[in-house]
């Protein structure tokens, strides 16, 4: 059982003894709400790592677009870039997977069959999926493979009266003989790696790795869909609660709930649903994640819409 709060109170009224029922009512509400605010911060979390690593990925881009070319200095340091946010990336996927889990079971059990079973369906059906959950526990045992970012580029021609582009690729890049090589190495995964070493020597790590965040992403977009109508129960919990305290209905300072008449007021715990709202704010974040794995980035530049484009009548970069 939750810890149970037996008062309710504000700054402006004198705190109420709860009865057995409102105090076991409003307790797990209020552990409901704090669980699913923990879960948007476990995923905010998770979802940063992506964008540092995705984010460094640009950086380096472009600075070899800008100069031409990489000095070695700048290849270790990007390489140990790299590296340092993909540990965390991993780290972070962990922790949001075996927590959420966690307080699914605990607050949201009718959930917790479905969210569960998207990571199942990923690890047994995608390739990608599973080689990051091996490499994430070859990292909790101290092993990992080095990243080397590559650049490649093209000359790219315009239509007949139009400039020449030059297209730069980014590669962040892994061998497969170094990833064969990691102890604790499990998953299924080196008969599928051998099998790639008879035609290739590495792979491309960002498809892999945003096919996992994908895969988190999708089971979180899950989770808030099934807890929406529990959401808007427990907001309305939070505001009928309010009643409960003087005829007066003086809130401004906030309600709050207390553990003991004793409980000093730094650990008065916020009950109000405009405290409670910002969860629903948090929701709207990061909905087009579950796709991130078919999204790219491009500076191109196409004519219409009122948009001057000079000589080129149409920009494209071809597939």
């Amino acid at each position: 059982m939750s810890e149970l709060y037996q008062y309710i109170g504000s700054l402006n009224s004198k705190p109420k003894r709860l009865n057995e029922v409102d105090s076991e009512r409003l307790s797990l509400c209020r552990n409901k709400l704090a669980n699913l605010w923990k879960l948007e911060d476990l995923f905010e979390v998770f979802a940063s790592s992506l964008f540092e690593i995705e984010i460094a990925l640009l950086r380096q881009a472009l600075k070899y677009q800008i100069t031409g070319k990489s000095q070695t200095n700048d290849v270790v340091r990007n390489s140990s870039e790299l590296n340092a946010k993909f540990s965390s990336l991993l780290f972070c996927g962990r922790a949001y997977e075996e927590q959420a889990k966690k307080i699914i079971d605990h607050s949201f059990p009718d959930v917790s069959d479905d969210f569960c079973g998207l990571f199942s369906e990923a690890y047994d059906n995608s390739f990608e999926y599973r080689l990051i959950y091996a490499l994430r526990n070859c990292l909790a045992h101290g092993s990992t493979a080095i990243i080397v970012n590559t650049f490649s580029s093209r000359r790219e021609e315009g239509e007949s009266d139009a400039i020449s582009r030059l297209r730069l690729k980014v590669s962040p890049r892994v061998k497969i003989n170094d990833l064969l090589k990691l102890g604790k190495l499990k998953g299924g995964v080196k008969p599928t790696l051998k099998e790639m070493l008879g035609s290739f020597s590495q792979i491309d790590l960002a498809l892999y790795w945003r096919v996992y965040c994908s895969t988190i992403s999708k089971a979180h977009l899950l989770l808030r869909q099934r807890t929406e109508t529990e959401l808007e129960q427990l907001l309305k919990c939070v505001e009928d609660s309010q009643n409960l305290i003087d005829e007066d209905k003086h809130f401004g300072s906030g309600v709050y709930l207390i553990p003991t008449i004793e409980t000093d007021f730094s650990e008065w715990l916020p009950f109000s649903r405009g405290h409670f709202e910002n969860i629903q704010n948090f929701r709207q974040n990061y909905v087009n994640l579950g796709n991130f794995a078919r999204c790219y980035v491009t500076n191109e530049i196409n004519s219409g819409n009122d948009l001057n484009t000079g000589k080129n009548s149409s920009l494209f970069i071809p597939d």
